[in-house]
């Protein structure tokens, strides 16, 4: 009975006739409008906090200052008691003084006692280009 019923189904005129309707639902499938897929919407920027630097802590065995011009950082480390001050901007003299008074300031001592303490004065190269005697001490130390 399938034997008959595929020979009647499977006549060339049927086959064609299936193929030509394939074929128009093709073209029309293929001639639909396309809907392209909205652009994707970048997230809004969210805005940075201000954020206050003087002084924090940074570990427990560093204290850090940095001045309200950011343009010199001060830090101690305890375990070798040493003291770092970072010059950060020009005019570098300037600067060095002006770190150099906050720094006896903070500590509370005379200039005399500050030189008894270990303090290392540095700057990035692209501050302090050239390496000047005494310059990696306090200024109103007499080098050792």
């Amino acid at each position: 009975m399938w034997h008959k019923l595929i020979k009647i189904i499977m006549t060339p005129k049927s086959i064609a006739i299936v193929a030509g309707a394939l074929l128009v639902l093709l073209i029309l499938i293929l001639s639909l409008p396309r809907r392209s897929p909205a652009p994707p919407t970048p997230p809004s920027p969210t805005p940075l906090p201000e954020i206050t630097f003087v002084p924090i802590t940074v570990a427990p065995q560093q204290t850090l200052y940095t001045s309200p011009e950011n343009d010199f950082k001060i830090l101690y480390t305890p375990h070798n008691q040493l003291y770092l001050i970072t010059i950060l901007a020009t005019p570098y003299a300037s600067v060095r003084q002006k770190a150099e008074d906050q720094f006896t300031q903070i500590i509370q001592v005379e200039k005399s006692d500050a030189c008894k303490l270990q303090v290392l004065i540095t700057a990035p190269y692209y501050i302090h280009r050239q390496i000047i005697p005494n310059a990696t001490s306090l200024s109103f130390c007499s080098p050792s």
